[in-house]
């Protein structure tokens, strides 16, 4: 029982890091719709920024934070019973604050 118990704690801190780093590269994002001085494009987003510039490379980082942060949702669905809210909870307070941490580090203006 204990060991099953563990596996389930495991399971449950897995979920909520991957929310968390899609909560990261999410609000990292946010950051691509104003113009900086200076990029740092990913070598596999390079055609979006090409093609559509910031707007592009932004949406580009948006769609996988996204769906890091719904994958880590479902994980924690399937290995919560009670108190499913908490991860919804988590991850508005954390997109809230990551984009406000995001937009002030990279555009102190």
């Amino acid at each position: 029982m204990d060991k099953q118990k563990t596996t389930e704690t495991v399971r449950k801190i897995e979920a909520f890091v991957i929310g968390s780093i899609g909560v990261c590269i999410f609000s990292l994002g946010t950051t691509y719709f104003q113009e900086p001085e200076s990029y740092y494009v990913p070598g596999i987003l390079t055609p979006f920024f090409k093609l559509l510039g910031n707007v592009g490379l932004a949406i580009g980082i948006l769609i996988p934070g996204g769906v890091l942060i719904c994958y880590g949702f479902t994980k924690w669905n399937n290995y919560v019973s009670e108190k499913k809210f908490l991860y919804g909870i988590y991850a508005a307070i954390g997109l809230i604050i990551g984009i406000i941490l995001a937009n002030i580090l990279y555009h102190p203006n």
